[in-house]
């Protein structure tokens, strides 16, 4: 895996216009020390109990509770991972971004006093998900850039990597790791809001704008 150090938004430009020859998706991480898994991949990892049969039984619950809350209607499983992803549901989902702004907000979120992280890798590199297959049992990863069926996917610019194991970390022979320095977190950080990306506009609803005015007046 590559990998840049960013101490400054000089080099964050240098590293971003290195990948305009591509197609380049991207992930933040408000810590060095996460790994590229899925939720429902940690949450296997910590207690084999959560099995295949606990991943599916999820989802089902999830699409039996959740109609009266959800706008669209969803045509197979894939667009339901996605929604649930989305909503905090563990699944074998990662989140990945268009914008590198979005991507670089997430891993300004409560950053670790180490460091964050920005994942970088070419979407084309991985073939695209077949949706008339079942997402639990692929034979290899994918990329599934979803419909746009919720206000949050589409604000986010979202797409998601699916594993064939989700208890696999994530790897490529494109994936970069962008490491943000301590010492920029803060420069980092004010950017980003100037720019226009923010807790508002990446979850557009009331609990986005609220975290958002939050974060702007209340002093921790």
């Amino acid at each position: 895996m590559k990998l840049i150090k960013i101490t400054s938004i000089d080099d964050f430009h240098e590293a971003l216009r290195a990948t305009w020859d591509g197609h380049p998706v991207f992930r933040g991480e408000n810590s060095l020390k996460y790994q590229l898994q899925s939720k429902f991949g940690r949450l296997q990892t910590k207690n084999p109990a959560n099995n295949q049969e606990i991943e599916t039984g999820i989802l089902k619950e999830f699409a039996r509770l959740s109609v009266p809350h959800l706008d669209a209607r969803f045509v197979n499983d894939w667009e339901l991972l996605a929604i649930a992803q989305h909503h905090g549901l563990p699944t074998r989902l990662l989140d990945w971004t268009l914008n590198p702004l979005i991507a670089a907000h997430f891993a300004m979120i409560e950053p670790d006093d180490n460091g964050a992280v920005i994942y970088v890798f070419q979407r084309y590199d991985l073939p695209n998900a077949d949706e008339s297959q079942d997402p639990f049992s692929l034979s290899e990863d994918v990329i599934y850039l979803p419909r746009q069926m919720s206000h949050r996917v589409m604000a986010q610019q979202g797409l998601f990597t699916v594993q064939k194991n989700p208890k696999e970390i994530f790897e490529h022979p494109s994936l970069q790791r962008w490491e943000i320095a301590p010492t920029f977190l803060i420069d980092f950080s004010v950017t980003i809001e100037t720019l226009g990306v923010n807790h508002s506009t990446v979850f557009p609803d009331l609990d986005g704008l609220c975290r958002h005015i939050r974060n702007g007046w209340i002093r921790e």
